[in-house]
């Protein structure tokens, strides 16, 4: 288990994207960057949530989105099952910009948090990269590879 803070691994000054960003200019930030996901902001640097590269992936299938089981009923239907992915899929399928396609429940963790939370929240919530927020601000972001250098450095000792 990695005691050690979230700060002493995490990227400072993680590239942040706002809301009303263009989806071909975040596609072209992606790319120049080599970034793998993107913390969006407010005007204020609040979070409001997040993209990555799972997210535009949807825009090359959003032809392939699963509709839910439904039972047709006079001029309408009944969903037999919820339709909340559903929603999320057609709206991050049609998105224009950074806010359209944002995952807006973001997952995060504090700097003063262990690598060892950070990795549980990852693990449990299948994500690869958390926003490290203090006061709603993102001061940081925490991936996988990031708690992969850590266990070399605090648990196999390699001073790298």
């Amino acid at each position: 288990m990695i005691d050690a803070a979230v700060r002493d691994v995490m990227l400072t000054d993680p590239v942040t994207v706002r809301p009303e960003m263009l989806l071909r200019d975040l596609v072209d930030l992606f790319v120049e960057r080599q970034l793998q996901g993107v913390p969006v902001v407010d005007a204020g640097g609040t979070l409001v949530g997040i993209v990555t590269e799972g997210d535009l992936i949807l825009q090359e299938v959003e032809g392939d989105v699963e509709v839910p089981h439904f039972v047709p009923f006079l001029d309408g239907a009944i969903f037999l099952e919820p339709t909340d992915r559903y929603d999320e899929q057609m709206r991050k399928a049609f998105a224009a910009t950074a806010g359209d396609l944002m995952t807006r429940k973001v997952r995060t963790v504090a700097p003063g948090d262990t690598i060892h939370e950070a990795a549980r929240r990852m693990a449990r919530h299948e994500v690869s990269r958390l926003p490290v927020v203090e006061d709603g601000r993102v001061v940081g972001m925490v991936s996988r590879s990031d708690v992969v250098r850590a266990l070399a450095r605090y648990v196999f000792h390699d001073a790298g």
